[in-house]
């Protein structure tokens, strides 16, 4: 802050001295000098919703879930409720793939083949132990995270170990 001969002053945004009252600019602001006339107002912007019409209001999406013996009707609109689920509404129980749906969903499951001549099936080097004891814990119905830097072979140790596991929980 400087003190000049309009009172007290501090840098602007622009590095030059500006007056600190900004309820009363200074002079150079706005390229205004001394008491000229005052330049003309803008004119409003005309709005721009006339030339496209009338919007029609967005549909709301409503879900209906059910969770066990209720029926949650999610609504952001109107509110959320939930209420028990009528009978009808119920859906049927899950039934256990056979052999054939299993191998089926498995084979839908897996990603295309890349194109290109067929890559040779790596063994899995210097983690015996660590697939060992995944499938022990895995077995006794425990959750696993498997963490590591990328490229460190997480996905390749999981795939070996799903393989393992494949007659622990064939219905997934």
């Amino acid at each position: 802050m400087q003190q000049g001969r309009e009172g007290l002053q501090a840098h602007d945004a622009f590095g030059g001295l500006g007056p600190m009252d900004p309820n009363n600019p200074g002079p150079e602001e706005y390229g205004r000098e001394g008491d000229g006339p005052a330049p003309r107002p803008r004119p409003p912007r005309e709005s721009l919703t006339s030339d496209f019409g009338q919007h029609a209001p967005a549909l709301a999406r409503t879900v209906q879930l059910v969770s066990g013996d209720f029926l949650l009707t999610v609504n952001p609109v109107d509110g959320s409720e939930i209420e028990p689920c009528p009978p009808a509404e119920r859906p049927a129980r899950p039934v256990k793939l056979t052999e054939a749906e299993r191998a089926e969903a498995e084979r839908a499951a897996r990603p295309p083949v890349p194109p290109g001549p067929a890559q040779p099936v790596l063994p899995l080097l210097a983690r015996q132990d660590e697939r060992e004891k995944l499938v022990r814990l895995l077995a006794r119905g425990r959750s696993v995270r498997l963490t590591g830097p990328a490229g460190s072979g997480r996905t390749r140790l999981l795939d070996t170990v799903a393989e393992d596991c494949a007659d622990l929980a064939p219905d997934g």
